[in-house]
């Protein structure tokens, strides 16, 4: 049975945070759409994110994490990885760095969220926190609330309903192992992001 909850409630952080610890499934929103999401580290609860939205399981996830001490635990981050996270996170940008735990695979894929729930629920959990996009995969990003109760009822554990989002483009994904890499366009533009690389190294 999925519970649902205001976001705006004083019991929907805790609630959520209960979620995780057992394992269960969480829908939540995030700095561009809603978001399904898990304890990273919990490889059961990662295998029922990819059966709900029925996506290949050679498909690697991003996940939200608090800070970049929290991140440094999984992923092996650079100095101009730290640059680019000082510059653009909490944001719309999704680092991918090279992995230290196993459970993730080759790569760690992270951000820090600049939604207000999303990054108090990373603040209180301390683990990364799967946020994949809430949608069955191949499907486009959802929005609004009741689409999204029309979907993951009974599927996900938990609804943190915070209205209908705002529609935003995607987080950029990109990776920093050999120049500027971008996985995949997003509300961060590359001219961007080389121009802050530039401007960090002329002042280095």
């Amino acid at each position: 049975m999925t519970q649902i909850i205001r976001s705006n409630t004083k019991k929907s952080l805790g609630l959520a945070v209960r979620i995780l610890k057992k394992g269960g499934t969480i829908i939540y929103p995030t700095e561009t759409s809603y978001g399904l999401g898990c304890d990273g580290t919990n490889p059961r609860a990662v295998r029922k994110i990819f059966k709900i939205k029925k996506r290949n399981f050679r498909k690697n996830l991003t996940y939200i994490v608090p800070s970049v001490e929290i991140a440094e635990k999984y992923g092996i981050i650079t100095k101009i990885d730290k640059k680019i996270i000082k510059k653009f996170m909490p944001g719309n940008i999704t680092l991918v760095v090279k992995s230290r735990n196993k459970k993730f695979g080759k790569e760690f894929a992270f951000r820090i969220s600049s939604n207000k729930f999303a990054n108090n629920l990373a603040l209180k959990f301390m683990k990364p926190i799967v946020a994949t996009s809430a949608n069955i995969s191949g499907n486009e990003s959802l929005y609004n609330i009741d689409e999204i109760k029309k979907i993951f009822l009974g599927k996900a554990d938990l609804i943190i309903d915070s209205g209908n989002l705002k529609r935003r483009k995607p987080t950029i994904v990109l990776d920093l192992f050999d120049g500027v890499n971008i996985r995949r366009e997003g509300a961060i533009s590359e001219k961007e992001i080389r121009q802050i690389l530039r401007d960090l190294n002329e002042r280095a």
